[in-house]
């Protein structure tokens, strides 16, 4: 599942409102000739190949040479020909619109979708909303705060009963112990 934090972001020569999913933060500028060290936000490092649009701001950019380094992607942005152009995007979000996005199969949802989401139990009790997903290795486990309370719950089937991205709520079974 990817992990992506939604964006609304007004965009020149665009419809007045588009909404974006970033993908990744430029850490910092990498090498003298212009490339970006990006953490990425994404499983899908595709997105970072030569060719690919990104946006950062309201600037579309066009991806050049890309290779992972340490875990992040070092990536060389046309327009962007010096250390000090690199530079001057740290700290920037890299952004795709939603529209570019894959479709998912059913009952798989992009992080982006789920964070912020109110969460109730299938009784009508309201657990508060998903703050933070992790991820582990067999599956996701969402952290959901209310008030003061911090509930865990496995992204499994047997909690997760249904999510309704349109009305961002979740419906879930606590299981024994949770």
């Amino acid at each position: 599942m990817a992990r992506m934090n939604l964006k609304s972001v007004s965009k020149e020569n665009q419809v007045d409102q588009e909404e974006f999913a970033v993908i990744g933060r430029i850490r910092s500028a990498w090498g003298r000739w212009g490339e970006v060290r990006i953490q990425p936000s994404t499983d899908n490092l595709s997105r970072f190949s030569p060719g690919q649009s990104v946006y950062i701001g309201s600037q579309r950019y066009v991806s050049g040479a890309s290779r992972i380094h340490k875990g992040d992607v070092l990536l060389k942005l046309e327009g962007v020909n010096s250390f000090r152009d690199a530079e001057a995007l740290q700290g920037a979000w890299i952004e795709v619109p939603l529209e570019w996005l894959a479709e998912l199969p059913e009952n798989t949802f992009y992080h982006f979708q789920l964070l912020g989401m109110d969460v109730w139990t299938s009784q009508g009790e309201h657990l508060g909303k998903v703050e933070q997903i992790i991820e582990t290795g067999s599956n996701d486990v969402y952290v959901v705060r209310g008030g003061k309370r911090e509930t865990l719950l496995p992204a499994i089937e047997e909690v997760v009963r249904e999510v309704d991205v349109m009305a961002g709520r979740m419906v879930v079974v606590l299981l024994e112990g949770l």
